[in-house]
């Protein structure tokens, strides 16, 4: 603080010698006392840490790491959760059809032997700017996928895995009638999927453990038509690292299955956050709320591996990923972030949640708990990556993630 007012004072100083002589109109005086206040609030050169930071963020090399928005970078941590540490070759090609589209192309794998290729697109500058459309294509192969059986007590011990499997194609149309402010829209798309014997060697295939009452859709092969309509309000101040304001979004799909079994569904996602900042923003408090409903036919079912889960990175972070299974699940994230540097925040977190059968049982009664603390390391605008170590009566979790944990709507295949 100290060296901040002695640096302000300096500016203030160079900025009055540099004046040739007093103002001559009243004009001329506001814009000096104008440039003297610039100067005291934001004197140039005070923290040398700071200029450090924006020479390191700003080198070539590093934007590719943390993200590159034209040409070939690298993408880390994109992969179907549970792969492990993962990255890949990737291709931005931005501006295409006179500025009207952009382009990624990625293939991304991990030592476990998960990998994803995927194509996608956006087109952001419809209808001037009021209108955008997106989308993707995906191959991925998830051979390792953790299940312990159905419900919210279901045994920690009784740990299997499993392959899953697919093609995905999706497309987004939104409308943008007040910038970023509000977003509605529709979302559609076609899945193909596999469900077979999981490749882990040190846990046995789910599929020698559980049966198709226990694991619905674990002998059949299933194929998806989706379609629904969104909702986004968006309050934040910086989607990428919010400082303070909110978001609220609710997304109702139906999921229609084309091959046979009785195993279409509606999914409903609903979701809030809010971040409230204190101490010139330089401390966070960061409050979301999530629940995913499913409803079905009285002959029909949800598969389990398109069931809500619970467990890993982004919800409770004190549980083995994919920990709890069923139909539906409610969550509830606060974290209290503070800053240590530009370029890092520490996090103190709480994690509470439960899944539970139809949607009538929602209750607070029975939520899984867990707390921890984390590291977010970011730029200017976003975080790109963060490590997190959260406890629980089942023990110990260390994560490390190349996302911000309070993300919007989350969907297991797509």
């Amino acid at each position: 603080m100290l060296l901040r007012l002695i640096g302000g004072f300096c500016g203030a100083s160079i900025l009055a010698l540099a004046a040739e002589g007093e103002p001559r109109t009243r004009a001329e005086a506001l814009e000096q006392q104008q440039q003297q206040k610039q100067a005291r609030l934001f004197p140039q050169g005070s923290d040398k840490a700071e200029q450090a930071y924006e020479r390191v963020v700003g080198n070539p090399i590093v934007k590719r790491l943390l993200g590159n928005k034209t040409g070939f970078g690298i993408q880390f941590g994109t992969l179907y959760p549970g792969s492990g540490f993962s990255l890949g070759p990737d291709y931005t090609a931005p501006g295409l059809l006179n500025e009207n589209l952009d382009l990624n192309v990625a293939a991304v794998g991990s030592l476990k032997q998960y990998y994803e290729l995927r194509a996608g697109g956006s087109m952001r500058h419809l209808a001037q700017e009021r209108v955008r459309f997106d989308f993707n294509v995906r191959r991925m192969d998830a051979p390792q996928v953790h299940y312990y059986g159905p419900g919210n007590n279901s045994d920690s011990h009784a740990k299997t895995n499993y392959r899953l499997e697919g093609m995905f194609a999706e497309g987004q149309l939104s409308v943008v009638p007040f910038r970023r402010v509000l977003q509605f829209g529709i979302v559609g798309g076609y899945s193909f999927l596999n469900v077979g014997p999981g490749k882990a060697s040190d846990m046995p295939s789910s599929e020698r453990v559980f049966s198709p009452a226990q694991a619905p859709g674990i002998d059949r092969q299933s194929d998806y038509f989706h379609v629904g309509p969104f909702l986004v309000v968006d309050r934040r101040d910086k989607p990428g690292d919010p400082h303070r304001g909110g978001r609220v979004g609710a997304e109702y799909v139906w999921n229609q299955n084309r091959s046979t079994g009785p195993y279409s569904f509606r999914h409903l996602q609903v979701f809030v956050e809010e971040y409230i900042p204190f101490f010139n923003e330089k401390r966070v408090l960061a409050l979301r709320a999530r629940t995913d409903l499913t409803y079905t036919r009285a002959s029909q079912t949800v598969p389990f591996y398109m069931q809500p889960t619970l467990g890993g990175p982004n919800d409770l972070r004190g549980y083995s990923q994919f920990r709890f299974y069923d139909n539906n699940s409610m969550i509830f994230n606060a974290e209290y972030r503070r800053e240590l540097a530009t370029p890092l925040d520490l996090a103190l977190f709480t994690d509470w949640g439960k899944v539970f059968p139809k949607p009538g049982a929602m209750a607070f009664s029975g939520l899984h708990g867990s707390g921890g603390v984390g590291l977010r390391f970011k730029t200017r605008s976003d975080v790109v990556m963060r490590i997190d170590v959260g406890f629980s009566e089942e023990g110990v979790r260390f994560w490390w993630a190349f996302s911000d944990i309070f993300r919007g709507f989350l969907h297991n295949l797509y």
